[in-house]
C-alpha cells in the first residue's frame, strides 16, 4: 500500500484514488441529467471564472491564517519568496506548463493549487448549470469558496478562521 506523506497528513493512495472517482462519478451523474440549453460560451466563461476565483482561494489559504492581507501585494512563491510573473499565474495551464515547478528556484509546487482551481472551476460549472444566473449561484459560489478555503485551511493549520465564518453566518441569517 503506497502512503502519500504530508506534514501532519497521510493519504492512503488508494483512498484518495476512491475520493477523486466517487466525485467524477457524481459530477458525471450532475451533469447526464442536466439538460444543456446554455450558450457554450457561457459555459467556458463559467470555467474560466471558476478556476481563476479558485486562484484567488490559494492566495486566502496561504495568506489568512499568517495573517497578511489577500487582497493587496503580488503572488510569490511560498518557497523562494520571488514574485509570480502574470504568465506564470494563469490559473490550471501554469501549473501543468511549469511541470510542477517555480521557475525560479525550480522547486516543486504543491499539488493543492490545481486542486483547488479544478474544484473550483468544477462547483462554479455545476451550480451554474442547476441554477443559471441568479442569487441562488452567487450565494452558492461564495458558500462554497468559503468551505473550499475553511477545508484546506483547516487540514494544514487546525483552524477555522473568523474572518471567514462570520460573514458566512452573516450571510445565512441574511439569506
Amino acid at each position: 500500500e503506497i502512503i502519500v506523506y504530508s506534514p501532519n497528513l497521510y493519504i492512503h493512495l488508494h483512498d484518495a484514488v476512491l475520493m477523486v472517482q466517487f466525485l467524477i462519478d457524481g459530477f458525471i451523474q450532475i451533469t447526464s441529467q442536466i439538460n444543456f440549453k446554455n450558450n457554450n460560451v457561457d459555459l467556458l466563461l463559467v470555467i474560466i471564472l471558476g478556476s481563476i476565483w479558485g486562484s484567488f482561494a490559494n492566495v486566502c489559504i496561504h495568506r489568512i491564517p499568517i495573517n497578511k492581507h489577500v487582497a493587496s501585494g503580488r503572488s510569490y512563491c511560498p518557497k523562494c519568496k520571488k514574485k509570480i510573473v502574470w504568465y506564470d499565474n494563469i490559473p490550471i495551464f501554469s501549473y501543468l506548463f511549469l511541470k510542477r515547478k517555480c521557475r525560479k528556484c525550480k522547486k516543486a509546487i504543491s499539488f493543492q493549487y490545481i486542486l483547488v482551481e479544478i474544484m473550483s472551476a468544477i462547483s462554479f460549472f455545476v451550480i451554474y448549470l442547476l441554477f443559471g444566473i441568479s442569487l441562488t449561484t452567487v450565494l452558492l459560489i461564495t458558500l462554497i469558496l468559503s468551505f473550499i478555503i475553511i477545508f484546506f485551511i483547516d487540514l494544514k493549520h487546525f483552524i477555522i478562521p473568523d474572518v471567514l465564518t462570520f460573514p458566512m453566518m452573516a450571510l445565512g441569517f441574511l439569506k
